[in-house]
């Protein structure tokens, strides 16, 4: 069993298990191996450490728990193995710079206002996309979209006959991904498996000495890929796990980037605590495609750039999604 396909597995028992306990002696044996190697496996393979995925990862639920859901903030605190709601508090503020309560009002007024929007532009404009959909079909059922922000990587198995018989197929990444699913999607996408990231990571022993990964790969020969156009949609909002599957998943020879530059804010966050209890956090690695070109503070690009405008905005209009369907149709 490769190293990719065990990680992968972990993920799929990490991301079922987030309420229960998840400590690294426990992942090591459910892993079957020793805690050191472990360790090093899934770093080397996901880019951050298990405690840091384990913990944004129960973070991220939270705080789709405090929208859509009526639990106490004690309640969703103890649920993700948070000892007190305090200690809930102070990681969720690190990631999000709010503390639930005000995270949780002000999200659930946007969520609101997006669903009234969602469903005016629904009515306005023919293939337009309501973003709280994770998955819908689009010209007459021949075009598939996904939206990345509510779609989770086990509804793959759910969809995957449906998008099958698309011509096309829309990734969209302008918000933060659901899940951390870029392999299990990345199987579907693509033939073979293939590099797309490689990371640097500062030496303990030598500070100011970086040192380079081998590069990451996604997919695996299985001869049953997607094999309709793929087309990515990106823009400033796309950022840190966004990005990391826009370079994943353009390696599909079929697959197109659209859109403006991203965040350039990919990677992992660490955490310090300065004199006076300041909190801040840096990015604790660098991120580079195969060929060592940059993305941090650089961005992914697109292969076709498309903006809105002043009057598709005041119409309503997608214009992302126009050109993606416009592509789309191209012989």
């Amino acid at each position: 069993m490769s190293n990719n396909t065990i990680v992968k597995s972990m993920i799929e028992y990490v991301e079922n298990s987030l309420h229960n306990d998840l400590s690294l002696d426990h992942l090591s044996k459910v892993a079957g191996y020793s805690k050191y190697h472990f360790l090093r496996l899934f770093q080397a393979e996901v880019g951050v450490t298990a405690s840091e995925y384990i913990r944004y990862r129960r973070i991220a639920n939270a705080a789709k728990k405090l929208i859509y859901s009526n639990d106490s903030i004690l309640e969703i605190a103890l649920f993700y193995r948070f000892e007190t709601q305090e200690s809930f508090t102070r990681s969720f503020k690190r990631t999000y710079n709010l503390p639930p309560g005000q995270y949780r009002r002000i999200m659930s007024s946007i969520h609101h206002q997006q669903e009234v929007i969602a469903l005016k532009n629904e009515q306005m404009l023919k293939g337009w996309c309501n973003e709280t959909e994770p998955f819908q079909l689009l010209e007459s059922n021949s075009i598939a979209y996904l939206y990345m922000g509510g779609f989770f990587s086990s509804y793959l198995k759910d969809y995957q006959s449906e998008i099958d018989k698309s011509k096309g197929l829309f990734i969209d990444l302008r918000s933060y991904p659901a899940d951390f699913g870029v392999f299990e999607i990345g199987e579907y996408l693509l033939p073979d498996s293939r590099e797309f990231a490689k990371f640097t990571y500062g030496s303990l022993q030598h500070p100011g000495m970086f040192k380079m990964t081998d590069p990451v790969q996604v997919g695996e020969d299985n001869g049953q890929q997607y094999n309709g156009k793929i087309v990515i949609l990106i823009n400033e909002v796309t950022q840190s796990m966004a990005e990391y599957y826009a370079m994943a998943f353009r390696t599909a020879e079929n697959a197109i980037v659209i859109g403006s530059t991203t965040a350039a804010a990919d990677g992992d966050i660490s955490f310090l605590t300065l004199p006076g209890g300041i909190e801040t956090s840096i990015t604790g690695i660098g991120v580079y495609y195969p060929d060592g070109t940059e993305t941090q503070r650089v961005g992914i690009i697109p292969d076709i750039y498309v903006t809105p405008t002043i009057k598709g905005i005041k119409e309503g209009r997608d214009e992302l999604i126009e050109k993606a369907i416009e592509i789309t149709n191209q012989p």
